[in-house]
């Protein structure tokens, strides 16, 4: 489902997916629990992401578990998609990791009424 969505966003913003070994335009994945030690929490070090878009187009998501990756790939295909609307994509590092063990948001329905 996520490779279909990665793939769906580059689509959308006129770029194509690419083998591993080009030096330009990748997206790489990379499982690894380097850099986020500070989480001591295993559930929430799971859950943690860092996603980096340097200056040359190359993408890299790093987290030690795959609910952190999908986190990241999510994110990606936001910023991706956010492109393909018109928005500029710099070079960024996001780093992100939960407080909580669940992510989720709460409409409040009595408050803020949703558009139709």
């Amino acid at each position: 489902m996520l490779k279909k969505r990665l793939a769906c966003a580059c689509g959308t913003l006129g770029v194509r997916l690419v083998a591993p070994g080009d030096n330009h335009g990748t997206i790489r994945c990379q499982a690894t629990a380097a850099g986020f030690n500070r989480i001591k929490d295993n559930a929430l070090q799971q859950q943690a992401y860092c996603l980096e878009i340097s200056k040359d187009g190359n993408i890299i998501i790093r987290s030690p578990g795959m609910q952190g990756m999908q986190h990241g790939v999510i994110t990606l295909c936001q910023l991706l998609e956010a492109t393909a609307a018109g928005a500029q994509l710099n070079p960024a590092v996001i780093q992100d990791s939960p407080v909580f063990c669940v992510r989720g948001i709460q409409i409040d329905l009595a408050r803020d009424f949703p558009p139709p």
